[in-house]
């Protein structure tokens, strides 16, 4: 196989990854089916509308090979992305450009710690998004004070804190604090 060839597949292999990452971001695929292959039949190319054809040429050459549930996934993921509008599709893609930004290091622990929320059940994923939201809701030095706070925990005091928080979460709710002071 010539250098050029592979490069050619490489480059291949990394528009479809760059392809299905635009997906995750917006809620079409998850990254753990990507591999998966589910029960169901499979979709012809011919029975693409030409918009997904469009979004899926990536995959054209391959796609009577793909398995089954990852062409409904990705078919799927073309009909969301189709339905959002233009401040959206930007926001993804502005997601999209970080992401590949990141060092691959960085991206592999995202991958695994999104695979490890998505294990979460719905009641524990709810709260985390509502946390998430808390903090991000905070004045800018605020949030600053508790990454560098947290920066300074030992692992120990992290889980403990981690443990702590859950228990209290579990028990009676506390009303969010008032970060503006």
């Amino acid at each position: 196989m010539s250098s050029q060839t592979k490069r050619m597949k490489m480059n291949m292999r990394n528009l479809k990854r760059r392809f299905l990452l635009i997906l995750v971001l917006a809620g079409g695929v998850s990254p753990t089916a990507w591999a998966e292959a589910d029960a169901g039949s499979g979709i012809a190319w011919g029975s693409l509308n030409q918009q997904e054809q469009s979004l899926l040429k990536p995959f054209a050459d391959q796609w009577e090979t793909l398995p089954p549930g990852r062409q409904q996934r990705l078919r799927k993921g073309v009909h969301r992305w189709s339905t959002l509008g233009p401040e959206q599709r930007q926001r993804f893609k502005k997601r999209f450009q970080q992401w590949r930004k990141l060092p691959p290091e960085r991206q592999a622990r995202v991958r695994k710690r999104f695979e490890y929320f998505m294990t979460l059940p719905p009641r524990e994923r709810k709260r985390l998004r509502a946390g998430f939201r808390e903090f991000k809701g905070m004045p800018a030095k605020r949030r600053e004070v508790l990454r560098d706070s947290w920066r300074r925990m030992s692992p120990a005091e992290r889980r403990h804190f981690r443990q702590r928080r859950l228990q209290n979460h579990r028990g009676q709710r506390r009303p969010p604090r008032d970060h503006r002071r």
